[in-house]
């Protein structure tokens, strides 16, 4: 746990500690990582300075939002914006926008970009032979962690280690971040759920 905020050198020496790359091979990475501290530390920005060092997109999942952990694998909030930005509903099989796998530019049909926080509502890209979603590796940041109900905690740490939903399977190089808030802080235990070790 880190105390202060950390310098641009201390984050790239920590991102290339925690996932180490010879040539175009990862050598070996750590899948997930919990950042615990007082808000306004930085942990998000320090979240995403390594998905840059790693030139890898982040995208933000909000837990405290979901009421149910079966929201997190049912879709049932399912649904892209068309080329006029407007919020259309998905089909039955559609995946849920925080997953990273690659969309539709909506600028160029022909074209395809990686799930980030502002592709999140994209339509998903299907190979065209097998009409497969294709994974792409990620970071994904797991944000106000603490402040989520445990069951949706559980569910979220299950698919991180796990690394499928319902039948997706996340590239082999997506790294979870798990954000919270400090537990050292007075009052902080009656604000928030338990976080188990």
């Amino acid at each position: 746990m880190f105390k202060t905020r950390m310098t641009p050198k201390q984050i790239n020496e920590y991102a290339d500690l925690v996932r180490c790359v010879k040539g175009n091979e990862v050598v070996h990475t750590i899948k997930g990582i919990a950042l615990e501290g007082a808000p306004g530390m930085g942990k998000t920005a320090c979240i995403r300075a390594i998905a840059k060092r790693w030139e890898q997109p982040c995208i933000t999942v909000s837990i405290n939002q979901w009421v149910n952990a079966a929201d997190i694998v049912a879709y049932s909030y399912k649904g892209y914006k068309d080329d006029l930005g407007n919020f259309e509903l998905a089909g039955e099989d559609e995946i849920p926008p925080w997953l990273p796998v690659y969309r539709i530019d909506p600028t160029d049909s022909t074209k395809r970009v990686k799930t980030t926080d502002a592709t999140k509502g994209y339509k998903v890209w299907r190979d065209k032979k097998t009409g497969q979603y294709e994974a792409h590796p990620a970071v994904i940041l797991l944000d106000e962690f603490s402040a989520a109900r445990p069951s949706v905690q559980a569910a979220f740490l299950c698919v991180s280690l796990d690394r499928v939903v319902k039948n997706f399977k996340l590239d082999n190089d997506t790294t979870f971040f798990v954000a919270f808030n400090s537990c050292e802080r007075a009052g902080f235990e009656m604000q928030n759920n338990e976080i188990s070790d």
